[in-house]
């Protein structure tokens, strides 16, 4: 039980306990340059193959959070997920790890597995284990059942609605003043006005520690702009009865509990387990403010399209913005799977 409850903790299914982390390997151009070429096609050959975006629980999920993008939100994750199987698969092939890499033995698993090994033919060892038991499978919904209900409740109950209306909220990754260096410029309009001090909501993810993020948190905090951390904000009464425990708690676990014996479950779970984890903070956002749109900035992560999702969900528009640069095809897996409402690029 203990070994089960900490791998499912890592979100991904592959199982590394007990196995000597390969040393560092340096991959081949022809290796990097497959996974930018091809993962992405590689995701949509094994949904078209499984017919995953089709199924009921994927159905479920968009008809409980009354949305369309549970799909996008699935090719996403699975993108992130292969890249770094194989990645662990190279470096095991490679490197000079003497001991197999452990799987499970699903159908995702089984898939990369076969398409790393028909495009490299590497001297690769799995020790495939079999799917978890039915009643460790349950265990684990108890298990996510606990961390749904904590993720909610840290931070307590704020009993009052929202305390302010804005038109635009972004995270402070940079800073506000100064020259040179990566700066969130303030001169942008907004409905065709400039923005101004009440319109504009900064939030910060705790206080960072990297430079480049820190003095954007600074900025924020000695600006006009509103500001508030992500991490501390407290979950509304009227959430927490009205979404929280029916969304998450009754009717999404019920899915999950309905897939208990599908080839499948792995993969649900975590993808279950990834949504709530980046949803609950969005939740708890939106029971302190009114936001008409976000300018987000995440684009390689899965974790966008669980922000849009709930972004939608409280009707604010979920808008990705960069440099004009991104716009090329390099990374394209990077670039795969947008849930956002729109992409935004400025520069040359």
């Amino acid at each position: 039980m203990n070994d089960y409850l900490k791998s499912i903790k890592r979100d991904l299914w592959v199982s590394l306990q007990g196995l000597e982390k390969p040393a560092a390997v340096q991959r081949s151009s022809a290796y990097i340059e497959w996974i930018d070429a091809e993962l992405t096609e590689i995701v949509k050959r094994y949904l078209l193959s499984s017919n995953l975006s089709e199924s009921k629980f994927i159905r479920a999920l968009n008809k409980i959070y009354r949305t369309e993008r549970f799909d996008v939100l699935l090719k996403k994750y699975l993108v992130d997920y292969l890249f770094d199987l194989f990645n662990l698969m190279y470096d095991y092939s490679y490197g000079k790890a003497e001991r197999a890499i452990a799987l499970e033995d699903n159908p995702l698993n089984r898939f990369a597995f076969l398409a790393f090994s028909e495009k490299f033919n590497p001297p690769l060892k799995v020790a495939w284990y079999p799917p978890r038991r039915k009643s460790a499978r349950g265990l684990g919904l108890v298990w996510l059942a606990k961390n749904i209900l904590s993720g909610s409740l840290k931070g307590g109950l704020r009993l009052s609605g929202p305390g302010g209306k804005f038109k635009v909220m972004r995270e402070a990754i940079w800073g506000l003043y100064g020259l040179g260096g990566k700066y969130f410029h303030d001169d942008f309009m907004v409905d065709g006005e400039k923005i101004r001090p009440q319109d504009l909501l900064l939030y910060s993810r705790g206080i960072p520690t990297e430079t480049g993020r820190l003095k954007g948190y600074q900025d924020a905090r000695r600006s006009a702009y509103a500001h508030f951390d992500l991490w501390r904000l407290q979950l509304g009464l009227k959430p927490l009865l009205r979404r929280i425990i029916p969304r998450y708690l009754l009717r999404g676990l019920l899915s999950l509990a309905v897939e208990l014996n599908s080839e499948n479950y792995s993969l649900y779970f975590s993808l279950f387990n990834y949504f709530t984890g980046v949803a609950l903070p969005y939740e708890k956002l939106f029971s302190n403010y009114e936001v008409a749109s976000e300018f987000g900035h995440s684009y390689f992560s899965a974790s966008h399209v669980v922000e849009a999702i709930i972004c939608q969900n409280h009707r604010t528009k979920y808008y990705l913005i960069h440099w004009s640069d991104n716009s090329v095809g390099a990374d394209k897996y990077l670039l795969s799977f947008l849930g956002c409402d729109k992409f935004l690029l400025w520069g040359e």
